[in-house]
């Protein structure tokens, strides 16, 4: 909630007193222009599911945006959609970690060789994603 508080406190006006003394599932009205910033922080950048509070977090790229359009070529070759568009689009820990594989099997091809607890999360979650796309 704090970082979340943070990056929205400039750009939606609301009453945080209010917003903190509130329950996790209490509902805010927010306009339709200020529910895709709001939405942002609240949906993964990958997945979309809810994020949790704990669960919250960024991809940590340190190339920069040119590790992100060489994740997001990798992600569209596998026909999976993503419209991560900068370095701070905030993705569940799943994801992350989907992510960092998919990275490190892309630069080195001999990875899952070495790496039989990533293959198994690889192939798992990409089963997971599949299902919950298709299921929409």
């Amino acid at each position: 909630m704090r970082l979340k508080k943070k990056l929205c406190i400039r750009k939606v006006n609301v009453c945080w007193e209010r917003v903190s003394k509130a329950s996790a599932k209490a509902n805010f009205p927010v306009c339709h222009k200020h529910s895709s910033l709001v939405e942002s922080f609240t949906a993964c950048g990958l997945c979309k599911r809810r994020l949790t509070i704990g669960g919250i977090s960024t991809l940590g790229l340190s190339g920069g945006k040119h590790e992100l359009h060489r994740l997001n070529e990798l992600l569209s070759r596998d026909g999976i959609p993503s419209q991560l568009a900068s370095e701070l689009v905030y993705v569940c820990k799943l994801c992350k970690s989907f992510c960092g594989i998919k990275l490190r099997v892309a630069a080195q091809p001999d990875y899952f060789k070495n790496h039989r607890q990533d293959k198994t999360f690889f192939k798992d979650y990409r089963k997971r994603y599949d299902e919950g796309h298709n299921a929409l």
